[in-house]
């Protein structure tokens, strides 16, 4: 076993060295870690890594999830002898060098790249993040601090794999084709390259939110609200070129952005003094982390494309799409990294067009609460006739931290379906009220037979129609 360490000091006087490691392989045609193997010893606290743990990969395509077989695995393991003082790592990832026969321009855009962190102990992983992108990875980003307190006169040793795979929504297409992110040709020649950074100093660190384009809740904006009943549809562009002619112009840039983004309505050709709506800056747009009723009440809008349109540090989407009752397709909606939301409460309530509402590729390991999601009437004497006859979920929708799933699928008279429900951890919820009111399609709740209710308070009418 041909094994490279990297030492890092850790003093005073010297304060940070950096690290790094390289972990460089071609997308397309070949792969494989390029390790560095010049050594340092400068201090007490080391980082191990193993050579012959190829990471490869050949022919890749998008994928919704990471290989579970292809990692690299390092270990950190030191001790801090200071009295009065605690030491504290961070692990950074940054871009590497351009592979031998490729050129810079080759380099698959870091907002496509997707990466997953855990720790390992006796070969069992811990997660500590999962699905995380970078819009630019010129400069080292900060992913994990650590931290080994003082007095630690025994060595300890802490194990971490990276993962690393390029996301599904990246589009490669034929020559001539708009739409598209890559050319066949193009990613036929296309790499990722990524280095593993380590520094350490004496001073707590914090991991920074990465900076971005981010759009402002439209709901606070008040000339917005005065024409969302008029849109059609919605869509974000990253060119930064403002369509021709628009009807209305809006600066929707949030305080937290990094840049400009800009919304204009257009006239959207149906001759009924309605619009579409093109949301527009220089990358891709985030919104923010307070979502609630962002694109709410719009009574009229039929399509939602949210390519170029990311929610990865959005905590709260309760409400987004309340009471569009025309929405018949939301594209990408199953693509969406929902990580860090907490909050879905009534996002689908009252679109009664859509048939589908696919969340197939969704993680919601921070979600907490789920009232109202999918429901379709507002009261016991409300007529209504939905459309929804299928809801894709799969066993990535952890619902183990959810406390509120009251009226979840009220009046969702068409499900035709209900398998899903077998994925559902209950153990946290309290709250079933008025779960399954008016379900006329529920006939088998078998998929419930193993549901832990020892902490639901309230059941009225779960069952009623």
């Amino acid at each position: 076993m041909n094994e490279s360490k990297k030492k890092i000091l850790i003093a005073s006087i010297i304060g940070v060295i950096v690290l790094a490691l390289g972990i460089a392989y071609a997308i397309s045609m070949y792969g494989g870690i390029s390790a560095e193997n010049e050594e340092l010893v400068v201090g007490d606290i080391y980082m191990h890594y193993n050579e012959t743990n190829a990471l490869t990969m050949q022919d890749i395509l998008p994928s919704n999830d990471y290989d579970p077989t292809k990692y690299f695995e390092f270990t950190i393991d030191g001790k801090n002898t200071t009295t009065n003082k605690d030491i504290v790592y961070d692990i950074q990832l940054i871009r590497g060098s351009v592979p031998n026969g490729k050129l810079e321009a080759n380099r698959i855009l870091d907002r496509f790249i997707r990466f997953r962190l855990v720790s390992v102990s006796n070969n069992v992983e811990t997660e500590i993040f999962t699905d995380m992108t970078y819009n630019n990875l010129a400069s080292a980003k900060r992913i994990h601090v650590e931290k080994i307190l003082k007095n630690t006169t025994s060595e300890i040793t802490h194990r971490y794999r990276l993962y690393m795979w390029v996301g599904n929504d990246v589009l490669i297409g034929g020559e001539g084709d708009p739409n598209i992110d890559y050319t066949e040709s193009e990613w036929s020649n296309a790499f990722a390259s990524i280095k593993v950074n380590v520094t350490g100093d004496f001073e707590n660190k914090e991991i920074q939110p990465e900076p971005c384009l981010v759009m402002k809740n439209l709901n606070s904006i008040q000339e917005w609200q005065n024409i969302r009943t008029s849109i059609t549809s919605i869509e974000f562009h990253t060119d930064g070129v403002a369509p021709s002619n628009p009807v209305a112009t809006i600066n929707v840039t949030d305080d937290t952005s990094i840049g400009n983004v800009t919304l204009y309505t257009v006239d959207d050709g149906l001759n009924n003094n309605t619009y579409k709506a093109i949301v527009v800056a220089n990358d891709v747009i985030y919104a923010p982390s307070d979502a609630a009723n962002m694109f709410g009440e719009m009574s009229n809008l039929v399509n939602f494309n949210s390519r170029n349109f990311k929610v990865d540090n959005t905590t709260n989407l309760s409400m987004i799409f309340v009471n569009c009752t025309s929405l018949v397709d939301v594209s990408g909606l199953a693509n969406w990294n929902v990580s860090k939301v907490e909050n879905i409460s009534s996002m689908f309530f009252k679109c009664l067009n859509l048939e589908t509402i696919d969340l197939s590729n969704w993680k919601t390991n921070s979600l907490m609460n789920m009232t109202q999601v999918f429901a379709m009437r507002s009261t016991m004497t409300d007529v209504t006739s939905p459309k929804l006859s299928r809801i894709i979920l799969s066993n990535k929708f952890d619902t183990s931290k959810v406390l509120g799933m009251g009226r979840l699928f009220f009046g969702v008279s068409q499900l035709e379906d209900y398998s899903f429900l077998e994925y559902f951890d209950t153990s946290s919820a309290t709250n079933f009220t008025e779960m399954f009111l008016y379900n006329q399609g529920l006939e088998n709740l078998d998929y419930l037979a193993n549901w832990n209710v020892a902490n639901v308070t309230n059941m009225t009418r779960m069952f009623a129609s």
